[in-house]
């Protein structure tokens, strides 16, 4: 039961819903973010929010696109009213990388065929985080990963801890 409340936390929280039929359908926010008065610190802040988003995908792309599993031209990562307020690299692990929303994602999708489609939750603190990547292909949820990282004492850099994968949505994808 507590897999379950926090698989729909995550796509609460990234605005993807799942329809009986198994397509999803996309919530629009008016969530507002809260404002902060030490622009220096939210500078700081952005900067470790973004090293570890990054750091998760990257070791989710290393994980996912090994022994002939064909990688895509473009990961599209999902910008939802959860995510620290992040500019991605245009490339992480050789992968093109886009930051979009659910619903310009869906709209790509119109024209385009496939979509490889990531919604991130991260809970990045000082000297260890947490993420989930929910991973879509044309909107249909494939698996969950699950990403911790811990800070080493002496080097001081965040290290892979654990990564899982969980396929609740239905067989493994090639």
């Amino acid at each position: 039961m507590k897999l379950i409340a926090r698989i729909a936390l995550i796509l609460l929280s990234t605005g993807i819903f799942l329809l009986p039929d198994g397509y999803c359908q996309s919530k629009s926010s008016t969530a507002k973010t809260a404002h902060r008065s030490d622009r220096t610190n939210r500078s700081n802040h952005t900067t470790d929010h973004t090293a570890a988003y990054v750091n998760a995908i990257s070791e989710y792309i290393k994980a996912v696109y090994v022994n002939g599993v064909a990688r895509p031209d473009t990961l599209f990562i999902g910008k939802n009213v959860d995510m620290p307020n992040i500019k991605l690299p245009n490339s992480i692990e050789g992968i093109t990388t886009v930051l979009i929303t659910s619903e310009a994602a869906q709209n790509k999708l119109s024209y385009r065929k496939s979509l490889e489609y990531l919604n991130v939750v991260g809970w990045p603190e000082r000297d260890k985080s947490e993420f989930i990547i929910v991973r879509f292909n044309e909107f249909k949820p494939q698996h969950n990963c699950t990403i911790h990282f811990k800070r080493n004492a002496k080097t001081r850099q965040m290290e892979l801890e654990g990564l899982t994968f969980q396929y609740i949505y239905g067989q493994k994808i090639k």
